[in-house]
């Protein structure tokens, strides 16, 4: 009788946990390339000064980028009170979740793109907006190729209208493996190279 009841126990324990829902937390290493449209403006200066590497940590509680370059780019936003800084050497500038710095044009998801990238398919969403005129360096179109198994909470960006963040990761609640933005300067890509999970 004893044993018949473990048993029962057990079952309902291990389907619970095949019932659950996980959401990832922890950090993604990107390598970071550059190539400049300006003939002043050098790739290996851009690499020098901007990072040849950034690192993205994602809990429920904030997001965070972080750059290796000369400027030590910092970004974060925090998901309880839906604020946010920029960040380099020289100055830091918070800003509002709230209020949208750029003019979305489309979000378009390109089922017919996709790419592997360290053994875990990444399908296309294309991004383009207008640039607010508020003096802060825009790219005006942005590649994202999300992963199937990297869900994020669905909802957790709603309120960040910053990068139009609210509207994509609505769209796709995972997180980028890869990521290609554009402006008229230069064309910049990152590039998973590990994934930690806490």
């Amino acid at each position: 009788m004893m044993q018949k009841i473990f048993i029962a126990a057990l079952v309902i324990v291990l389907c619970s946990f095949s019932g659950a829902t996980y959401y990832f937390e922890g950090s993604i290493t990107y390598l970071v390339s550059y190539e400049s449209k300006d003939p002043l403006l050098s790739d290996e200066l851009l690499a020098k000064t901007n990072g040849d590497t950034m690192r993205l940590h994602f809990s429920s509680e904030k997001y965070i980028e972080r750059h290796n370059g000369s400027l030590q780019w910092y970004k974060s936003y925090s998901f309880a009170d839906n604020t946010g800084s920029i960040a380099n050497s020289f100055a830091m500038k918070p800003y509002d979740g709230t209020k949208a710095n750029e003019k979305l044009k489309s979000i378009e998801e390109v089922k017919t793109e996709s790419m592997s990238i360290l053994g875990r398919t990444a399908h296309l969403v294309r991004v383009t907006a207008e640039p607010a005129d508020d003096g802060n360096e825009h790219f005006t179109q942005r590649d994202y190729y999300f992963s199937n198994d990297l869900f994020i909470q669905p909802g957790i960006f709603d309120k960040c209208k910053y990068d139009s963040y609210d509207q994509i990761y609505s769209k796709t609640n995972t997180l980028p493996l890869k990521m290609v933005f554009e402006n008229d300067a230069y064309k910049v890509t990152y590039t998973t190279i590990k994934i930690d999970s806490e």
